[in-house]
């Protein structure tokens, strides 16, 4: 990737959200901004347009789905990353990428680094 690229960490939990954004700057990405809830990630996502998305599922007592459809709108493409397994997303979103957080530290970063490609990460 050449470190150019962007990123973009919705978690609430702050030790995890500097563990993705660890993970993610591994991969490459030059800059991984973090909110902790879902106005700031509005907020950032209104400023600045990521190349990839980390998304928590559930942030506080708020669900992700509003800014995971802001992402589509602008095509960034993104992967949910919660301790839900898929069936207990909405069936409208269980086809998109999911990285449990009780994965080991190798898998995560294997399957975070594996969704890269733009037509595994953003359905039209």
């Amino acid at each position: 990737m050449g470190g150019t690229a962007r990123g973009l960490v919705i978690e609430d939990n702050h030790l995890i959200a500097l563990y993705l954004q660890d993970v993610l700057g591994e991969l490459g990405y030059r800059d991984v901004l973090v909110a902790h809830d879902l106005a700031t990630g509005f907020t950032l996502l209104g400023s600045v347009k990521p190349e990839r998305a980390v998304l928590d599922v559930r942030i506080g007592i708020a669900l992700i789905y509003p800014l995971a459809e802001a992402l589509l709108r602008q095509h960034v493409p993104f992967i949910f990353y919660s301790d839900m397994p898929r069936t207990s997303l909405p069936p409208q979103w269980r086809s998109y990428p999911l990285v449990s957080k009780f994965a080991g530290k190798t898998f995560r970063a294997r399957a975070l680094d594996a969704t890269r490609p733009m037509q595994l990460l953003v359905q039209h």
